[in-house]
């Protein structure tokens, strides 16, 4: 028998469980719930693991193993973010997307056990109990699952619809009074006897929840007032994964190869690698700048200036200059209502710009965010800067604002997140930034407004 959550993470770690290790890195809150076995969500700030200690206390090792590699799955497959993105709890629809996520991440874990006792007959999901094969994304289960509950509806009102004729039908057929309130009788019998005892009060039976049972992701998403939620919980589990990636190789070597195939992918960098693309523009500029800069004192030649060392100038009199290596990079964040607040919109862009920060944190950010005209502008110093970023605007479009205004600023080079549907510039070449990077994602952009005029790089979108 466990006596803590600690005793059984600290167990499992010794056995060199990478699923328990990413669990110790969560803030853990234990809840009083009866039915409650354990859950992840995401909190606002960090990670938080979600458990009854009474009830997984019971279990052996090597289930609570299992059930910590389902929990960790859930941030593997980013299911929490990709509800957000998918407005999933705004429609109501997560009950459907709970039993997808849980198909999507149990048929992958090896001996995953489809029932245990936990102080109820747990029952785990599998795609094989609705019919449907092992591996496929969760949003196809999604959609499979739609579809069986559409089919199952258009069955229902059939059902109805016939039912509805046979009691018309019965209608003209005579029922006898005594017939009638014999079953009246009977039925109130059965109804003041259900889940009563001997002594006329009810019974109370305590049934477990079902594995789909996500509904911290739901409560965590209403209580969130960021808008931008989604973006600061797959950066924060990004993190989580990675050190511990990175602490579980010291501690035992080397991840399973599926395992690192799979943590490579959540932790992949941006869809392209944008310090590369503005290093080659901005080196010239680096080379050609440079600050005033006091030459150090040579203190063999301490005698030119004078002879008592007490009297030595602190500041050199020489004033000189230096490489500055240094340089503003501005970005146009394009906020209107066709561009998606997803991985294949606005959070690539953040995305990006994280990556910027990490491989020079020389470079100076300034960033726009733009619709019709400029709603926010803010100096980029950290990456917690970026995780702190509120998107505003999300009405219609129009650049030129933003442009004019990192002009002004004078930018080394300035970058535009847009899908391209914006005003004709043709007009105003001469008011725009010298070095401009377009970037679009491949697919649902237009680039007619913005030919010839400056670069244009596209970035992959998912499929889904």
């Amino acid at each position: 028998m466990h006596t803590s959550i600690e005793d059984v993470i600290s167990s499992l770690v010794l056995r060199s469980s990478f699923w328990a290790m990413t669990i110790s890195k969560f803030n853990k809150r234990e809840t009083s719930e009866k039915t409650f076995l354990m859950g992840v969500t995401f909190n606002g700030n960090d990670v938080e693991f979600i458990y009854n200690f009474d009830n997984l206390k019971m279990l052996h090792l090597d289930i609570l193993d299992k059930l910590f590699a389902h929990e960790v799955g859930h941030i593997l497959n980013n299911h929490y973010v990709r509800a957000l993105e998918k407005n999933i709890f705004e429609n109501n629809l997560n009950h459907r997307w709970n039993i997808a996520a849980d198909m999507a991440v149990n048929c992958n874990i090896p001996n995953f056990p489809k029932s245990f006792y936990c102080g109820w007959d747990f029952h785990t999901i599998f795609p094989e109990q609705e019919g449907f094969e092992d591996g496929l994304l969760t949003e196809d289960y999604f959609n499979k699952l739609k579809e069986d509950e559409e089919e199952s509806n258009d069955d229902s009102e059939n059902d109805d619809s016939e039912e509805k004729d046979s009691d018309e039908s019965s209608e003209d057929k005579p029922e006898s009074n005594a017939d009638s309130e014999e079953g009246e009788q009977s039925n109130n019998e059965s109804d003041d006897g259900k889940d009563s005892d001997e002594s006329g009060e009810k019974k109370t039976e305590t049934t477990g929840s079902d594995q789909n049972d996500h509904t911290h992701w739901e409560e965590s998403s209403k209580n969130s007032k960021d808008p931008n939620i989604g973006y600061i919980a797959e950066n924060i589990f990004r993190e989580v994964i990675e050190s511990t990636s990175r602490e579980y190789t010291q501690s035992f070597g080397s991840l399973p190869n599926d395992l690192k195939v799979r943590i490579d992918d959540f932790i992949a960098p941006p869809k392209l690698p944008y310090y590369e693309i503005i290093k080659k523009l901005v080196t010239g500029s680096r080379m050609g700048k440079q600050k005033i800069s006091y030459s150090k004192l040579n203190r063999k030649r301490m005698y030119v200036f004078t002879e008592d060392d007490e009297l030595v100038s602190h500041i050199p009199p020489f004033p000189g200059k230096k490489n500055d290596v240094t340089f503003k990079i501005g970005v146009v964040l394009d906020t209107s209502a066709s561009v998606p607040i997803t991985d294949d919109g606005i959070y690539e862009a953040l995305n990006g710009l994280e990556s910027i920060l990490k491989n020079d944190s020389n470079s100076e950010i300034i960033l726009l965010q733009v619709d019709t005209d400029i709603r926010e502008e803010k100096k980029l110093k950290s990456i917690k800067d970026i995780h702190r970023i509120q998107i505003k605007g999300r009405g219609g479009t129009r650049m030129m604002p933003g442009l004019n205004r990192l002009k002004e600023l004078k930018v080394d080079v300035c970058l535009v997140f847009t899908d391209g549907y914006i005003e004709d510039l043709s007009s105003f070449i001469y008011s725009l930034p010298k070095k401009i990077i377009w970037i679009l994602p491949e697919k649902g952009s237009s680039e007619r407004m913005i030919e010839n005029i400056g670069h244009i790089v596209k970035f992959p979108v998912s499929d889904l």
